[in-house]
Order: structure tokens, then C-alpha cells, then sequence
């Protein structure tokens, strides 16, 4: 495969399964240093891939691409330096969060793509929405499982061998977890 061709594919592995258009250029221009002169050129790229069946349009609006096999995509992933991955998963997250925000179904995305990222904070303010957001539709079994990886993310922010045994003081990360698991019930 011709290099841009490679790039393009392993942005995508990043981004998951599924993957939008936009997104994956935008990666490509600002991460990757990937840029085509024009949009045909682009698109004779994507055409060529998905004429190897390695993706397939998945939707026309927004235009939205996926992998044909998930093996292709996890090979790829796995195939790319993790300080790559975790650069692209937090352009991911960015993008997501400035052009998703508004939209409590990119909450788990975001908390997904920040945790890859390292941005551990991040990922725990976003699993907890996400939580949130889970038990406010009556998905209780979801939103146990957000809060759960809320807590697992936010313990290993601040361990418990790091607040002083005689302390008084709760540590904040401890009323957020005791917060969340009275809300998991």
C-alpha cells in the first residue's frame, strides 16, 4: 500500500471501528502530517481502500466509514507506537468535545478516547457524565458500569498509599467515589 494510504488506515484503527470522514482527515492534516492537494486525491484514496475491501461506507450523513474485518483494525492499531495512539486518541477526544459537547451520547467516546489519551481527569469527569447520564434513562446496569470505571480511573489518580494515614481530611477524589457507588446503589 502506498504510505498515505498506510496513514490512513492506522488513524482509522484509532478511532475506532467506525469512523468519520472529517475526523480522519482533520488526524491525518494535524497529526500525522498527511495532506492531499485536493479533494480528489483524498477521495481516490478512500476509493482505492474500500475497492480492497478493507473499509466500506457505512453512512452517507455524516459521511462515516468502517473496517470491514475488526482484525484489520485491531492489527493496525496494534502496529502503531502507543505515543502515537495516545496523541491521536486525545485529538479525538478534543474534536469530539468541541464539536460534540451537546450531545450526551458522546460522553463514553470522550471518557474512552481521554483514558487512551492519558488524560486521566478527563476521562473521569466524562465516565462519570456518562454515568449520569445512564441512570437518568433508567440503564442502571450502564450506569454502573461508567461509575465503575470512574472510580477505577480516579483511584489510580491519587493512590491510597499516597494520603497520610492520621489525616483527617478526606481526600477529594474519595467523596467523588463514595459519591458514585452510593448512586450505583
Amino acid at each position: 500500500l502506498p504510505q498515505n494510504q498506510q496513514m490512513i488506515l492506522k488513524a482509522a484503527s484509532v478511532i475506532g471501528r467506525i469512523f468519520a470522514l472529517d475526523l480522519l482527515r482533520q488526524i491525518l492534516q494535524t497529526i500525522l502530517n498527511v495532506s492531499y492537494p485536493d479533494e480528489a486525491s483524498w477521495m481516490s484514496d478512500i476509493s482505492a481502500l474500500e475497492g480492497m475491501d478493507l473499509i466500506a461506507l457505512k453512512s452517507e450523513d455524516p459521511v462515516s466509514y468502517m473496517f470491514q474485518q475488526s482484525m484489520t483494525q485491531e492489527v493496525l492499531y496494534d502496529l502503531m507506537l502507543r505515543s502515537q495512539q495516545s496523541t491521536i486518541h486525545e485529538s479525538i477526544a478534543r474534536y469530539f468535545e468541541a464539536h460534540m459537547l451537546d450531545d450526551p451520547s458522546s460522553f463514553p467516546i470522550l471518557a474512552h478516547h481521554y483514558r487512551k489519551a492519558g488524560v486521566l481527569d478527563r476521562a473521569v469527569h466524562f465516565y462519570a457524565k456518562s454515568g449520569e447520564q445512564a441512570l437518568a434513562n433508567y440503564a442502571n446496569r450502564e450506569a454502573w458500569g461508567f461509575f465503575h470505571e470512574a472510580i477505577e480511573v480516579q483511584s489510580s489518580l491519587v493512590p491510597p498509599e499516597q494520603v497520610a494515614p492520621q489525616s483527617k481530611v478526606v481526600p477529594t477524589n474519595t467523596w467523588f467515589i463514595l459519591s458514585w457507588k452510593r448512586q450505583m446503589g
